[in-house]
């Protein structure tokens, strides 16, 4: 099982990492992507998850 406090640093550090990524649009992720050899994400893909 995983202790409390592991989950808490865990989350702390994805917060770290993807709370900056909120605002971006799909262009602006699509480059990011790219640039780390990562497909880009269609033109029409819709913001949320279906």
């Amino acid at each position: 099982m995983v202790a409390s406090s592991d989950r808490s640093t865990l989350r702390a550090l994805l917060d770290t990492a993807v709370a900056p990524l909120s605002d971006l649009t799909h262009t602006v992720l699509s480059q990011a992507f790219e640039r780390l050899g990562m497909p880009a994400i269609p033109q029409n893909a819709g913001s949320k998850p279906a």
